[in-house]
């Protein structure tokens, strides 16, 4: 399941890998704001932006 989920997440256009990231922190945010904390959720937002950002799956050969 892991790496079904690591070649879907190659496959995206890297616009899309930032909006998904993006995303996901901002429902963690939403959350925050609202009273509850999800951690999981701000570490795989994180992790994907850090991934994104330093072309982690484009240099995988």
């Amino acid at each position: 399941m892991l790496q079904s989920f690591i070649e879907w997440w190659a496959d995206m256009s890297r616009r899309s890998k930032y909006l998904l990231s993006l995303g996901i922190l901002t429902l963690d945010l939403i959350l925050l704001l609202n009273g509850r904390v999800w951690i999981a959720g701000w570490a795989i937002g994180a992790v994907l932006l850090f991934c994104t950002f330093f072309r982690v799956a484009e240099n995988w050969d």
